[in-house]
């Protein structure tokens, strides 16, 4: 069980960038991401990615379902914090850039909750 939250400035594809995001190609993975992500045209260019949007971020769903999460740190160049969630494995993933440029918080609560937000307060 989870519930997922996103606070956005709307700059790029405000119909179809709305977040959690979820593609029609991989119902089973949710997005929630804070960044901007620098080769994201390369990226599809490269792996030959269908993108459905015009968000930059929509890479990190394509990385992911062609190879995994170490695919996508791999081969991501921006600033970002992301949690990406595979219903069909039953796992959440959370990641950033090197330099902690996007900040990513965690917390983890007495009874097993996990909470993530990219403000400590």
């Amino acid at each position: 069980n989870s519930c997922i939250g996103f606070h956005r400035l709307s700059i790029v594809d405000c119909l179809y960038g709305m977040q959690p995001m979820k593609l029609h190609q991989y119902p089973y993975l949710s997005l929630l991401c804070n960044g901007e992500i620098y080769n994201c045209h390369r990226l599809r260019e490269q792996f030959d990615f269908k993108y459905e949007t015009n968000c930059d971020v929509e890479c990190i769903l394509h990385l992911f379902a062609a190879g995994g999460v170490e695919n996508v740190v791999k081969n991501l160049d921006g600033v970002f914090a992301f949690i990406l969630i595979d219903a069909k494995e039953g796992r959440v993933h959370c990641g950033r850039d090197p330099y902690g440029v996007r900040p990513l918080f965690r917390l983890y609560s007495e009874i097993g909750v996990l909470g993530v937000c990219s403000e400590a307060k």
